[in-house]
């Protein structure tokens, strides 16, 4: 594991999950701070590393695109929602 002496951030989804993807949230206050400094240690990891972190952490379905940057334009639905 080439993570493993590493210090991990958590992916914006897990730290912050009460934000969604497309959320303001994440343009202002708490959740664009952290998501700056979560693209500079992203920018900080090899492309190994990038890829065994994005093993690590698959997307969520709501954030489905967004390791490679992919704006799908997909209606969710389950059951009644």
């Amino acid at each position: 594991m080439l993570l493993l002496n590493k210090c991990i951030m958590p992916p914006l989804w897990l730290a912050y999950p009460e934000i969604e993807r497309y959320s303001i949230g994440w343009r202002m206050g708490y959740g664009e701070e952290y998501q700056n400094n979560f693209f500079a240690w992203w920018d900080s990891l090899s492309l190994p590393e990038q890829i065994e972190y994005q093993t690590l952490f698959p997307e969520p379905i709501t954030w489905d695109g967004w390791w490679l940057d992919e704006h799908p334009d997909k209606n969710l639905s389950y059951n009644d929602y």
